[in-house]
């Protein structure tokens, strides 16, 4: 604290005794009007010459101290205006937060449903390739099937038929079959 602040509290201590303490031991003991009298002109002289040696102090003190309090309260001032926006801004963010949560969650499910659906559409067409890879290669197989069979069945029929033509075939009838067959060629040529 100020030494002027620190002297002004000691002299309140100090006049508060004067004023309220010492009258009442001089009522208490047997002391005459004169004597009470010179007690008052030393008491008057004592609180002049205090307001005389603390006017100037105690005054650039609680100017100082006006002036810091002022200070002070403006900036709290200024600060209070700032939060109270604050405060505002932050009361307008929490209404709207309910609508922007339902907003966000709304275009979670709509990305989700449009990526599933994406992936769905993925799905069908890589199994619409693959089912149409699948009968292009059944096709296949069945054609070299069909073929195999044929080959087999070929090679069956002329197996029984050379066999039932070794049984039943003449050596004339061979040498009439074969000049046939020449003849064909010759009139092809």
């Amino acid at each position: 604290m100020n030494k002027a602040v620190r002297l002004y509290n000691i002299t309140i201590v100090i006049l508060a005794q004067l004023i309220l303490f010492e009258p009442l031991l001089w009522a208490s003991e047997s002391h005459s009007a004169p004597e009470l009298g010179v007690y008052w002109v030393n008491f008057l002289i004592y609180i002049t010459a205090l307001y005389l040696i603390l006017r100037k102090p105690l005054s650039k003190t609680w100017s100082s101290r006006r002036e810091a309090l002022i200070k002070e309260v403006s900036r709290l001032a200024v600060e209070l205006n700032s939060i109270e926006g604050d405060l505002r801004k932050t009361q307008f963010k929490m209404r709207s937060l309910a609508e922007e949560k339902e907003r966000l969650k709304k275009n979670i499910f709509e990305q989700a449903e449009s990526e599933a659906n994406e992936i769905i559409k993925s799905a069908e067409r890589r199994a619409g390739a693959i089912i149409t890879n699948a009968k292009s290669i059944i096709e296949i197989e069945k054609r070299a099937m069909v073929s195999r069979q044929k080959n087999r069945l070929a090679e069956t029929i002329a197996l029984s038929v050379e066999k039932i033509i070794a049984d039943k075939l003449t050596p004339a009838a061979e040498k009439n079959i074969l000049k046939k067959a020449l003849n064909n060629l010759e009139a092809l040529n």
